[in-house]
C-alpha cells in the first residue's frame, strides 16, 4: 500500500511539473497545494489513529478491522477547524462498515474492484450528507472492453439525503452537477416526460414570517381586548366552508411542505419520466421528481432566512453514453497503441481526478432527499441560466447570428 501510494504521489507530481513546463503554472500549483493537503492530512490521521489521540487537529477512530474479510466497522474521522494544510477543514465523517471486494477482471466483466460503505454520514460547514449505502464499483480499460463509454467508477447512492444550509454557499460537486442538470433542460435535448405538473400559491402574509413574530411579541405587551376579539372574528371568518371543500387535493410529499403558517409564496412542481440530453455525451434520467420552493417577501424570520427549498426525486441516473449510441463516428485505434499512448495520458487523467472527478463517474441514485435551509431566488441556477437563455436569444435577434445587425 506503501509504493502504491508513493506511485500516485509521484505520478501526480510529474504531472503537475508537466502542466508547470507547458503552460498551465497555476493549475500546477493548486494541484501540488492539494495533493500536499491531502498528504499532511493523511498522514496527521494515520499517527491519530497509532496514538490513538488527536494530532494537530486530526482525528482517526476504529472499531475492529478484520484482514479476512477485507472490512472495517465503526470509523469516524474528523478535521479540524483551522483550514491551513488541511484537506477539508472543519468536516467529520464517520460509517458503520467499509468493506473492500476485489476480483479478477475478465474481457466479458473487467470490474477488478468494490468497495461498499454502509451508513455513512458527513458534515461539513457548508452541508449534510446521509446515505444507506454507498456502492463505487471501478471497471479496468472501460473504454477499451466496452462497459462504459469512459468512467472508471459506476457509483451507487442508495437512499441519499442532502441538507445544505444555504444557496449561497453550495458545495462545488453539488453545485457543478446542478449547473449541468439546468443548462441540459435549457439547452440540451429532451428524449422524454410522461408528465409535468406546477402549482403556484400566493399566501395571505405579504410582511413575512419575521415581521410577524415582531409583531406577536410586540402585542403581548400591548394587548387591546377589542382589538383581539376583533382579530379572532377576522380569522374564524377567513375561510368558508365552500372554500374548504374547492380546496386542491395534495399529494403526501406536496402537502408536508405545507403548514398552518401561511406563506407569501409557495411553488410546487412534479415530473415523471424524465429524460433528457446534455449533448455533451451525457444522459440525465428521473423515475419520479417533486420539488417546492417556499418564499417570503417581506423580512425574514428570526433565523434569518427568507426562503427554503425541499426535492425528493426517485430512480436517478447520470450517465455518459457511447459513442455509437449518438450516432458519432469512432475513432479507431489499435490496442498497442492504446497502451502505448496510456502512461503518457495518465498525468491529464489524475490531473483531472483532482479537479473534476465527476467526469470519470456513471452515478446512480434510486432515492434521494434534497433541503436548502435557506434558499434565495438569485441564488437558483434555473433563474440564473433562465436570463442567460433570454439574452442569448436577444442577442441573435437583436445582433444577428454573426454579430452583425438582424435583418429586418
Amino acid at each position: 500500500m506503501l509504493y502504491s501510494f508513493v506511485t500516485l504521489t509521484t505520478a501526480i507530481a510529474a504531472g503537475c511539473a508537466y502542466m508547470y513546463l507547458f503552460g498551465a503554472p497555476e493549475s500546477a500549483l493548486l494541484t501540488l497545494s492539494l495533493l500536499f493537503s491531502y498528504v499532511y492530512s493523511g498522514l496527521c490521521l494515520s499517527l491519530s489513529y497509532l496514538l490513538a489521540r488527536p494530532i494537530l487537529g486530526h482525528t482517526l477512530r476504529i472499531g475492529r478491522i478484520d484482514i479476512f474479510k477485507l472490512t472495517i466497522w465503526n470509523l469516524s474521522l474528523a478535521f479540524p477547524h483551522a483550514p491551513q494544510h488541511s484537506a477539508s477543514p472543519s468536516t467529520t465523517a464517520s460509517f458503520v462498515s467499509l468493506s473492500i471486494a476485489p476480483r479478477l477482471p475478465t474481457l466479458a466483466s473487467p470490474r477488478f474492484f468494490t468497495l461498499t460503505l454502509t451508513r455513512p454520514h458527513f458534515t461539513t460547514p457548508l452541508c449534510t450528507v446521509t446515505v444507506d449505502a454507498l456502492t463505487v464499483r471501478l471497471s479496468l480499460f472501460p473504454t477499451l472492453t466496452r462497459v462504459s463509454a469512459s468512467p472508471w467508477a459506476d457509483v451507487t447512492l442508495d437512499v441519499l439525503r442532502l441538507r445544505i444550509f444555504s444557496s449561497s454557499r453550495t458545495p462545488a460537486d453539488v453545485k457543478k452537477l446542478r449547473e449541468a442538470l439546468v443548462s441540459t433542460v435549457f439547452f440540451g435535448q429532451i428524449l422524454r416526460v410522461d408528465a409535468f405538473k406546477m402549482s403556484v400559491v400566493f399566501g395571505p402574509d405579504f410582511s413575512g414570517r419575521g415581521k410577524e413574530l415582531k409583531d406577536s411579541s410586540d402585542s403581548d405587551e400591548h394587548t387591546d381586548p377589542e382589538s383581539a376579539d376583533e382579530v379572532g372574528d377576522a380569522e374564524a371568518n377567513g375561510i368558508s366552508d365552500e372554500e374548504e371543500e374547492d380546496a386542491p387535493y395534495y399529494s403526501p410529499f406536496e402537502s408536508s411542505f405545507r403548514s398552518a403558517q401561511p406563506d407569501d409564496l409557495l411553488i410546487l412542481a412534479s415530473t415523471e419520466r424524465f429524460h433528457t440530453h446534455d449533448r455533451k455525451g451525457r444522459i440525465y434520467t428521473f423515475g419520479s421528481a417533486s420539488a417546492c420552493l417556499r418564499r417570503t417577501w417581506g423580512a425574514p424570520d428570526v433565523e434569518g432566512q427568507r426562503g427554503s427549498y425541499h426535492m425528493e426525486a426517485v430512480d436517478c441516473q447520470w450517465r455518459r453514453l457511447p459513442p455509437f449510441v449518438l450516432g458519432e463516428q469512432r475513432k479507431h485505434s489499435s490496442i498497442p497503441w492504446y497502451f502505448i499512448s496510456l502512461p503518457f495520458s495518465m498525468p491529464a487523467h489524475l490531473y483531472t481526478l483532482i479537479h473534476d472527478p465527476l467526469r470519470f463517474i456513471d452515478l446512480s441514485v434510486p432515492h434521494a432527499f434534497i433541503q436548502f435551509d435557506d434558499f434565495r431566488i438569485r441564488d437558483a441556477e434555473l433563474v440564473t441560466q433562465g436570463f442567460e437563455a433570454l439574452s442569448k436569444l436577444w442577442t441573435r435577434e437583436t445582433r444577428g447570428v454573426s454579430g452583425l445587425p438582424a435583418r429586418e
